[in-house]
């Protein structure tokens, strides 16, 4: 079974997420997960969520093979035409069960951990196109 430590994905650094922080609405965003191991991986799906959408499972394929027993998935995602929270986290499938990687117990975002059920997720806020910070709100 895939363990800690064999999963990573990082929601502050560009190489896991395209986009860190909020995103524009209607963007597209990528992101991605390295797997660490020599199991048979059947399975890496991002789960996204939206309130009011429900939930769209997306399997993400291998964009990066580092060697034998690391590999690098990653997707991309349609981010919503209006502004709102989206949220997501990691299925992955082998040959001897499931795991769920998902936000760190803080949900401080960055780098994550590795469940047994469905993790904390995530965030993603999607900001309206063309919206401007209020320059009282920048100092």
């Amino acid at each position: 079974m895939i363990e800690r430590g064999q999963v990573k994905h990082d929601s502050q650094n560009i190489y896991y997420r395209s986009t860190i922080g909020a995103a524009e609405a209607g963007s597209t965003l990528e992101i991605g997960i390295t797997l660490k191991t020599k199991e048979d991986i059947r399975q890496v799906l991002l789960r996204i969520w939206r309130e009011g959408q429900g939930e769209k499972l997306y399997p993400l394929a291998t964009a990066d093979d580092m060697g034998a027993e690391e590999k690098f998935y990653k997707g991309k995602i349609q981010l919503p035409e209006s502004g709102c929270l989206v949220w997501y986290y990691f299925i992955i499938t082998t040959v001897t069960g499931t795991k769920f990687y998902g936000n760190n117990p803080e949900q401080l975002g960055g780098v994550g951990e590795l469940y047994d059920q469905a993790p904390p997720s995530y965030q993603i806020t999607v900001y309206d196109a063309g919206a401007k910070t209020p320059d009282w709100f920048k100092h």
